[in-house]
């Protein structure tokens, strides 16, 4: 990739998260980043181009972060209060309006997104609640019950609109809905390691 098209696509990866798709024109990335349309079409062919650009580099982003935690030496607590994080920080980063404005813009974006986010999040996050199970911390549910519920969780609370409402911080809110999830699936041994672990980042 080149420097300048790997520019352009970290330049609108931001925008379009703290602006929108609809808001983050052609002549609005010309304009900031000092260069000509034509040079932009140059290296994409529409806009939709780069948006698809720009979800394939965030999705490759989120893979790796994934991956980089499931595959550490870390027990199955500390790895799930890091995936949990992880989300959090991605779900405030993004924001409902924005997944909202994908689903509506191009629903074949999404649809592409949502293949993305569901594959990543069954199979990783299935992993390390496999690895909990062997360790005896995590109870005998079935992994797609759990993970919904983990995501539902910090889906419900981790948005702007509810933090805002009612006045918590991102990082109080996700430790006690971390609490909450936790207490609910670990078993007596892994409630007895948790007492021992600060939850906040």
């Amino acid at each position: 990739m080149s420097q300048e098209k790997e520019k352009i696509i970290n330049f609108c990866r931001e925008e379009f998260f703290k602006n929108g798709l609809k808001n983050v024109t052609m002549d609005y990335v010309a304009k900031n980043l000092k260069i000509s349309k034509k040079t932009i079409y140059k290296l994409f062919s529409s806009k939709d181009e780069l948006i698809m650009s720009v979800i394939d580099n965030f999705t490759a982003t989120v893979r790796d972060g994934y991956i980089d935690i499931v595959s550490s030496d870390e027990t199955t607590i500390v790895k799930l209060r890091k995936v949990y994080f992880f989300i959090v920080n991605f779900l405030l980063k993004a924001g409902d309006n924005w997944i909202k404005e994908i689903k509506y813009y191009n629903p074949q974006i999404w649809e592409k997104i949502d293949n993305f986010r569901t594959a990543l999040m069954y199979e990783q996050l299935g992993k390390i609640i496999e690895q909990g199970k062997r360790e005896e911390v995590i109870v005998d549910i079935p992994n797609e019950i759990i993970i919904t519920v983990l995501i539902s969780g910090a889906r419900g609370v981790i948005n702007p609109e509810f933090l805002l409402h009612n006045n918590f911080s991102a990082n109080v809110a996700a430790t006690h809905t971390l609490t909450i999830l936790f207490n609910g699936i670990f078993t007596k041994k892994g409630r007895k390691i948790l007492k021992e672990i600060k939850l906040g980042e």
